[in-house]
């Protein structure tokens, strides 16, 4: 089923692209910057852009190959018109090796016609990578998506929005507002956003989460767990549990689906706070629960200021 996916991916994002106009169909196979690198000593994709979305894919041919796509208002242009050529001039555009590296750039020379908006040139980044690859981006606002790629990743997004799936390895990624969607993710994800939601399914290892103001959805989930929102929702579905489970809401609710079986000692406190669990000894009230399941063992810590809290059995 990976393999599937992951074929899929490629083979989507490596359509050629297609202006239409009234006269005519225009045809522009060919990006505005296209490069490739043999992948023996690359250890690292490293991607800096001024609010370019980027998408990187693996695929099962031994080299790095980068294309780049010019876009005005969103649709595909002619790189060779003089009018665009113009406009592209007030970009830097750069792909590099150096060392270990395979080096990305894209940067505004104008700064001022950057920030008033003047010049509506956007750009695409579609990357293709041997499967065994560490990956860094920096983005002041594109969109970032990272598919069947295993490695260290480390994502900063000014606000666009950041997909991960069919990875693995260590990831830390922060985005100043953007939304997360990971799935199928297998190792060590270190999560922080100001507000935009988090969904994360299908991981096992361990993960831990920051949201100033979004809601957390997690769906069967393995391992060790800590996620903390300043405002929205938690939603949390646990297959197995490992070393942890901590879920803090500074107002929202708490809702948690945990594995019946498992031995867990909780702490659970909330505006209103209920459980199905069996096998409980303890203390609950109306508003915390205090206590064992089968017998003890990893803590379950719960809690939000003045939310309701539901645990069920899963």
């Amino acid at each position: 089923m990976k393999t599937l996916k992951l074929l899929l991916f490629t083979y989507l994002i490596s359509l050629p692209l297609f202006s239409y106009a009234e006269t005519g169909r225009e045809f522009f196979a060919d990006p505005y910057i296209s490069k490739e690198f043999p992948a023996q000593g690359v250890k690292v994709l490293d991607v800096q852009s001024s609010g370019s979305s980027i998408a990187v894919s693996s695929w099962d041919q031994d080299k790095v190959y980068v294309k780049i796509f010019a876009l005005q208002n969103g649709k595909e242009v002619n790189a060779n018109d003089p009018d665009i050529q113009e406009k592209l001039n007030d970009y830097q555009v750069e792909v590099d090796r150096s060392g270990d590296k395979v080096m990305v750039s894209i940067q505004s020379k104008n700064k001022s016609n950057w920030n008033m908006g003047k010049n509506n040139i956007s750009f695409s980044i579609q990357v293709q990578v041997p499967e065994e690859m560490s990956t860094s981006f920096s983005s002041s606002g594109g969109s970032i998506s990272l598919q069947g790629v295993e490695g260290n990743h480390d994502i900063r997004s000014s606000g666009g929005s950041i997909r991960i799936g069919d990875c693995e390895g260590n990831l830390t990624a922060k985005s100043s507002g953007g939304s997360f969607a990971i799935s199928n993710f297998d190792g060590s994800a270190d999560l922080n956003t100001s507000g935009g939601s988090v969904k994360v399914d299908n991981l096992s290892g361990a993960i831990a989460i920051s949201s100033s103001g979004g809601s957390i959805t997690l769906t069967d989930i393995s391992g060790k767990v800590n996620a903390s929102s300043s405002g929205g929702s938690i939603k949390a579905s646990l297959i197995s549990l490992e070393d942890e489970l901590s879920l803090k809401a500074s107002g929202g609710s708490i809702s948690v689906a945990l594995p019946q079986d498992e031995g867990m000692d909780l702490n659970i406190k909330g505006g209103s706070v209920s459980s199905q669990l069996a096998y409980f000894e303890g203390v609950k009230t109306r508003d915390q629960i205090i206590g064992k399941v089968n017998g003890g063992g990893i803590p379950v810590t719960l809690s939000t200021s003045g939310g309701s809290i539901k645990v069920d059995k899963r």
